[in-house]
């Protein structure tokens, strides 16, 4: 968390600790070299399989630091070496979680709109993915004020909620209920 801890100190009034970002800083570039060497040797060594692998690794190493800029131009990479519609979509995901954790809504819509394009594609339209794609799109709408929108997704999600990575099953269902509660008849 080396790009949000000093952002944090500052808007928290906490004492920016330098020994500890100096170790974060120090973790995070072992990390990166370790991950470029693994790269390296992939394209060396190995298929692309493996060197898609390995920048993959990557884009999620930036991603669990969020380092949002440098996650996307990861993933960016990683896509153009990415054949699968799944593995597109999986990455696609993962970009999406990177927005809402940074509140960038309208990057999620157009996520939300890439991996619909990605449905529509042979070999894209799996149930699980689908699933998935609505509560990601419910949290959307539930952000945007969508909420007709937003109860109907997790509505037809609660039966198949596999979406651990956004929030908890009991979150879920709260959220679902309270969003049926106001959008839904009361029959």
């Amino acid at each position: 968390m080396e790009t949000l801890y000093p952002s944090y100190c500052e808007k928290f009034g906490w004492m920016l600790d330098e020994n500890a970002l100096r170790s974060m800083k120090t973790a995070n570039a072992a990390k990166l070299a370790e991950l470029d060497a693994k790269i390296k040797d992939a394209e060396e060594n190995l298929g692309d399989v493996e060197v898609r692998d390995a920048m993959l690794l990557k884009a999620e190493f930036f991603a669990g630091m969020a380092d949002r800029e440098r996650a996307l131009a990861a993933f960016e990479a990683c896509e153009q070496k990415t054949v699968a519609i799944g593995q597109k979509m999986e990455m696609v995901f993962s970009v999406m979680r990177l927005h809402i954790f940074h509140d960038d809504w309208a990057a999620v819509k157009a996520q939300v709109a890439k991996l619909k394009a990605f449905l529509e594609q042979p070999g894209g339209a799996d149930w699980e993915r689908k699933n998935r794609l609505k509560v990601y799109e419910g949290a959307y709408q539930m952000m945007v004020r969508d909420f007709a929108g937003a109860a109907a997704n997790f509505l037809s999600s609660i039966a198949t909620f596999t979406s651990y990575e956004v929030m908890d099953y009991n979150t879920f269902i709260q959220r679902t209920v309270f969003l049926g509660l106001h959008e839904l008849d009361r029959a």
